[in-house]
């Protein structure tokens, strides 16, 4: 029995009494309620920091598991492809963004240069197809070693230039990424790739690396970034162009 129940035995049942006795009704249920709610919303907020810890616990673990495969380096990416090609125990892919008019500009122009097979390989495609958005062509090259070397052009926009749509830009370049992660295994190659898309296209890089990291996360991959050094053309001749393995 509650304790103001109690109290009705011993009070006299005057109408006074009876209203004073409905009063400390209403304060003690006053009280429980105020303490309660004190209970609840600790409880509320001891529970909402213990889900937000492990919810930002779980953040970090998947960012870490994506992320531990992942190597940034500074440098020009034909020079760092080169040489990891005859230093690795995987085949080296080099990927970079292209458009779909097979018009070569900006880093896509230099690799061009250094690997005429890109060319080649870009030439073989159909021109200003929207239906290449989202796809990609290669070329493979040998270094003198006999080690190779995958050229991707990927394409990821459709003029050359500034985009005027970077969400377009960002979901293509999620879905040719998702291609070559499905195309080129982790088991057998190491991934290299520029800011693509983030460059004269003028896409988000934050958004843009966020899509290549969860299609790439089981790969070896490296992100380039550029240092305006130059390309080494002492290193390009330590490629053979040709599609085919030197004997």
């Amino acid at each position: 029995m509650p304790f103001y129940a109690k109290l009705c035995l011993f009070m006299p049942r005057d109408e006074l009494s009876l209203n004073k006795i409905f009063l400390l009704n209403e304060l003690f249920l006053l009280f429980i309620d105020q303490q309660a709610m004190k209970f609840i919303n600790s409880f509320a907020q001891t529970l909402g920091l213990i889900i937000l810890s492990s919810y930002f616990s779980m953040v970090a673990s998947a960012s870490s598991c994506v992320n531990n495969r992942l190597t940034v380096e500074k440098g020009n990416i034909i020079n760092t492809v080169i040489r990891a090609a005859d230093h690795n125990h995987k085949d080296v892919v080099l990927v970079h963004g292209c458009n779909c008019k097979r018009a070569m500009g900006a880093l896509a122009a230099e690799v061009g240069r250094s690997f005429p097979a890109a060319v080649i390989a870009d030439n073989k495609t159909p021109n200003s197809d929207h239906k290449k958005l989202g796809t990609y062509s290669h070329a493979e090259v040998y270094t003198r070693k006999g080690n190779r070397l995958v050229i991707v052009n990927a394409y990821t926009q459709f003029n050359a230039g500034l985009v005027s749509n970077t969400s377009e830009l960002e979901a293509t370049i999620a879905k040719v990424f998702k291609k070559i992660a499905e195309d080129f295994p982790p088991e057998e190659f190491i991934i290299y790739y520029p800011q693509v898309g983030a460059g004269v296209a003028g896409g988000n890089w934050l958004y843009i690396h966020q899509h290549i990291n969860e299609a790439l996360k089981h790969h070896e991959r490296v992100l380039v970034e550029f240092d305006n050094s130059p390309v080494n053309t002492q290193l390009l001749k330590n490629v053979a162009y040709t599609a085919t393995k030197p004997n």
